[in-house]
C-alpha cells in the first residue's frame, strides 16, 4: 500500500514495484541469507527505465549531482515544456553508468550489500550491471542471476557455489567469475556512455 497524492506517479510506482516482484519471483532475490537488494532494486530501475524512460520511485534516494543535469534550463516558457522520454532515458543512463563506474562496489561486494548500505555508485552499478546481464549475456546470464538467489540461502558457501556455477556458465575455469563479469561489464558500460 502506498500513500498517494494527486500528483503521485502511479505508473512509476507500479513499474518500479513490478521490478521488485519480478526479481523476487524470477531470481529469488531477497529470500535468502545473503542480501540480493542490488538485484531487486536494479530490476525496479530497469522496468521503470524501459517502459517509462525515467525512474521516479526510489527505495533509497539516488541523489543526482548538479553537474549531471542533461537538459539546459531556459526561461519560464522553456521550463513548462516536457522533455522527451528518450532524452531523459539517455540522461539517466549517463548518470547511473557514470556513478557505477566511478564508485560502485566490486560485483562480489555489491551482491551482499543491504539496501541501506548502498551509495549512489552501488545503485547506479546495480541497474547498469542488470542491464548488461539482460541485454548481453543471454541464457548464461539469466542462469547466473538465478544461481545468486538459489545459493543465497547458504551464506558460508555462497561465493564458492556461485563461482563454481559461473565458471561453468561462462566457460571461465580457474578465473574468479565475479572479477571476470565485473571487467566485462566495465568494458561494455564505458562504451554505453562513450568512454571507449
Amino acid at each position: 500500500y502506498w500513500r498517494t497524492q494527486k500528483d503521485s506517479d502511479l505508473f512509476g510506482i507500479v513499474a518500479h514495484n513490478l521490478g521488485h516482484m519480478l526479481a523476487w519471483h524470477h531470481y529469488g532475490a531477497g529470500k535468502g541469507n545473503v542480501s540480493q537488494d542490488w538485484l531487486s532494486e536494479a530490476v525496479g530501475y530497469y522496468i521503470s527505465l524501459q517502459f517509462r524512460g525515467v525512474n521516479t520511485v526510489y527505495c533509497k534516494a539516488f541523489e543526482i549531482p548538479e553537474e549531471h543535469h542533461t537538459v539546459a534550463r531556459g526561461g519560464k516558457e522553456e521550463e513548462e515544456k516536457t522533455v522527451g522520454t528518450e532524452v531523459v532515458m539517455q540522461g539517466s543512463r549517463q548518470v547511473y553508468v557514470s556513478a557505477g563506474l566511478q564508485s560502485g562496489s566490486p560485483f562480489q561486494a555489491l551482491v551482499a550489500l543491504d539496501l541501506i548500505d548502498m551509495k549512489n555508485g552501488d545503485l547506479g552499478k546495480a541497474w547498469s550491471l542488470f542491464d548488461y546481464f539482460a541485454t548481453q549475456t543471454g541464457e548464461a546470464g539469466q542462469r547466473f542471476l538465478r544461481s545468486l538467489g538459489k545459493y543465497s540461502w547458504d551464506r558460508g558457501a555462497f561465493a564458492r557455489k556461485v563461482r563454481e556455477r559461473g565458471e561453468l556458465l561462462f566457460d571461465s575455469q580457474g578465473q574468479d567469475v565475479f572479477k571476470l563479469l565485473d571487467q566485462r561489464w566495465q568494458e561494455w558500460a564505458k562504451i554505453q556512455i562513450g568512454m571507449d
